[in-house]
Formats: structure tokens, C-alpha cells, sequence
């Protein structure tokens, strides 16, 4: 009886030192997750404070080839109206240009 419970006892050592190393890897690993997000996140401060200077100017330049955007759509629709007119003059004058 006596060997039964020295056994029990080993056994019960034996899991709660596998359960303390188990433990102790999985807080290495949150350690250097924990690390990596740390470097992370200074990473992307670094970027946010290089970039941080570009909002302004991007913006005016967003705004500005919003309105290119719109003089060249005008100027399209222009050239498309002339197009046609000048088709027009050409069947009324009987020139084919074999398109």
C-alpha cells in the first residue's frame, strides 16, 4: 500500500511539473508576441509621424485633379459636340472621309 501511494505521489509531481513547463513556455511565447507587437506599434508611429506631413498637400491634390477631372469630362463632351458637327457639315457638303 505504502509503494501505491509513493507512486501516486511521483505521478502528481511528475504532472505538476509538466503543467509549470508547459506554463512557462506559453509565457515565453506571450513575452515575445508581446515584443514583436511592441516593435510593431513603433513601427507604424514612425510611419504615422513621416507621413503626417503629406495629409495637407495630398489633399490639394486630390481636389485639384478632382477638378482636372471635371475641365477635361467638359472638354470631352466639347470635342464629342464638335465631332458631330463637323460630320454633319461633311454629309450636307457630300465628303467621305471612309470611316
Amino acid at each position: 500500500m505504502e509503494t501505491l501511494k509513493n507512486l501516486s505521489w511521483i505521478y502528481a509531481a511528475v504532472l505538476v511539473l509538466a503543467l509549470a513547463v508547459s506554463l512557462i513556455a506559453i509565457l515565453v511565447y506571450l513575452w515575445r508576441i508581446a515584443s514583436s507587437l511592441g516593435k510593431a506599434r513603433a513601427a507604424l508611429e514612425v510611419v504615422r509621424d513621416e507621413t503626417a506631413l503629406l495629409s495637407e498637400p495630398l489633399e490639394e491634390l486630390r481636389d485639384a485633379s478632382g477638378g482636372a477631372a471635371e475641365e477635361l469630362s467638359r472638354a470631352r463632351e466639347s470635342l464629342a459636340r464638335a465631332d458631330d458637327r463637323l460630320e454633319a457639315l461633311l454629309e450636307r457638303l457630300g465628303v467621305s472621309l471612309g470611316r
